[in-house]
């Protein structure tokens, strides 16, 4: 579905951004609020974006105008502790949604489920985050966010994002796995073995320690949990909306998923073209050693960002191998710093925890 939206942001970059959302058709837009606002009155729109760090007042004077047109809007913000007055005042005029300018990707999500009442435990949670020093803390400042994308499907993204999870998390480097590539693995492997515990308001699942989130919607609240790592699974590059497309391009460390069968070839220098110059590093699955020589002169300039994935049927196994891991994720894990590393419960056989056979 296509949502109407008028724009007041100011910078064309955000504008951009907006565009790409595939939930959007823009049909009217200005730098300047107070001429958006005059607009409202002949276009048909379903959502108004303001960007209130263009003006306050006018920001607060829009939405008294929004309300009475029964506009819905959306409100960029640059924090919601530092807002926190001016956001009050707006959810007094009736603007429910909010954003932050780092968090554009949610525009969708308030596109599609506009809230019907202001959640005033968002200002509180912001609040408990600033408490301590006035900032973040020091986990906070060491927390690294790490999008995994394949070439192409069945090229094992999904089980290297959640081996590369398991593996900081059983290090002691407390990680969450979120999925954002519209498989249902997770709630899958939750119906399928008893040991996976599933907390379906959180909308994660947890198995051999590892948080697991299928549920978009709940992001933003756990990334304001106290993990370290953050794992995204986007799946394949072909089935990427333009909204993930960004949150890709956010992310700390990037790790395109490939191989070196001839079909793989051509899907990897395809995905080469999107990704390029965005500090991606590349993991070459399925690669015998002998081949592993020519892939790195292949590579070139990023012969330094080309690893080489151990076989791996399994992501949850224990594989004494994993020197592969230790090495892409070098810098990250010296960014985090020393943690006292976890307690490894022994693991049980799969087969005898099944709740059904497949």
């Amino acid at each position: 579905m296509k949502y109407k939206l008028v724009l007041a942001v100011g910078h064309e970059q955000i504008t951009d951004q907006i565009k790409k959302f595939d939930e959007v058709e823009v049909v009217e837009e200005n730098g300047d609020i107070e001429i958006i606002e005059e607009v409202m009155e002949f276009v048909d729109a379903d959502f108004a974006v303001i960007n209130t760090m263009l003006s306050a007042e006018k920001s607060l004077h829009f939405a008294q105008r929004a309300q009475q047109m029964q506009v819905k809007v959306i409100c960029i913000v640059a924090d919601f502790k530092m807002d926190r007055k001016l956001i009050l005042s707006l959810a007094g005029c009736g603007v429910t949604a909010f954003v932050q300018i780092d968090e554009l990707y949610r525009i969708p999500e308030c596109l599609e489920a506009y809230p019907e009442q202001f959640d005033y435990q968002l200002l509180q949670d912001h609040a408990e985050e600033g408490e301590t020093a006035g900032a973040k803390s020091a986990v906070q400042k060491r927390k690294t966010t790490v999008a995994v994308l394949g070439i192409m499907p069945r090229i094992g993204t999904t089980t290297h994002a959640l081996s590369l999870a398991k593996y900081l998390n059983d290090r002691g480097y407390k990680t969450a796995y979120i999925e954002l590539n519209g498989s249902d693995y997770i709630r899958q492997l939750a119906a399928t073995y008893t040991a996976a515990e599933e907390d379906a308001a959180a909308g994660k699942v947890t198995y051999e320690g590892l948080d697991m989130y299928y549920d978009p919607g709940s992001v933003p609240k756990a990334l304001r949990l106290p993990y370290l790592f953050y794992i995204y699974d986007f799946g394949d590059i072909h089935g990427l909306r333009s909204r993930e497309q960004i949150t890709w391009l956010e992310k700390d460390i990037k790790v395109l998923v490939a191989g070196t069968k001839p079909n793989e070839i051509d899907q990897f220098q395809y995905a080469v073209k999107q990704v390029y110059n965005q500090n991606t590093k590349y993991l070459f699955n399925f690669c015998s050693q002998a081949e592993q020589h020519d892939v790195k002169v292949r590579m070139g300039s990023r012969t330094d960002a080309t690893y080489f994935a151990s076989w791996l049927p399994d992501p949850f196994a224990t594989v004494d191998e994993n020197v592969y891991l230790a090495e892409m994720m070098a810098d990250a894990l010296a960014k985090a710093g020393d943690v006292t590393e976890s307690v490894k419960e022994s693991k049980a056989q799969k087969s005898g925890f099944w709740r059904r056979k497949r």
